[in-house]
């Protein structure tokens, strides 16, 4: 599974953070769009809260793009974020399509950047919202029980050697490039 090959790349020789969009919410305290930690710019300039989101109020020919990053659209995703501080449910197109269905109806300068964006707000929305819904069950629970690394698709007794010693409350060894 991806997440998998994530953590073990994130813990070999040269530790970096490989961004996992939707399963780093623990990582990142949330989602990382509009600007909070992350942001998309097309290659027409359209400025996007994420690659993923595909719907821009701004664009960066017509103005900086610190002066972009003002533009309330992304300055309340930045706030909102991390919703109700359940890191499981990071997305406000996938886990709670309703946050940005809000964003994007509250501001009328913000458009589509890609053919089809409109049906998370449109033809999709009521799957979206049942998706998100279900999956809120599972995520809640976790959350709640602090059970979120079962979550990871690690079969029973196959975790990576960091959480091994987490669990063991022993300090992993450093990889080793940091021991030199």
């Amino acid at each position: 599974m991806a997440t998998r090959s994530i953590h073990e790349w994130r813990r070999q020789e040269r530790p970096i953070f490989l961004g996992d969009f939707w399963n780093d919410g623990p990582e990142v305290n949330g989602c990382m769009a509009g600007g909070h930690r992350y942001f998309h710019i097309t290659n027409d300039g359209d400025l996007e809260p994420c690659v993923f989101c595909h719907f821009a109020a701004e664009n960066i020919h017509d103005k900086t793009l610190t002066e972009a990053l003002k533009h309330p659209f992304y300055r309340d995703i930045r706030e909102g974020i991390p919703y109700d501080g359940n890191s499981l449910r990071p997305c406000m197109l996938i886990d709670r399509p309703w946050v940005f269905r809000d964003h994007f109806e509250r501001y009328e300068d913000v458009e589509p950047t890609h053919e089809g964006a409109e049906t998370l707000v449109t033809s999709l929305a009521d799957d979206m919202d049942e998706h998100a819904k279900q999956w809120a069950e599972v995520a809640e629970r976790a959350w709640r029980e602090g059970d979120f690394m079962g979550l990871f698709p690690y079969p029973p007794g196959d975790k990576p050697d960091y959480l091994k010693a987490e669990e063991s409350e022993e300090p992993a060894e450093a990889p080793a490039a940091a021991q030199e």
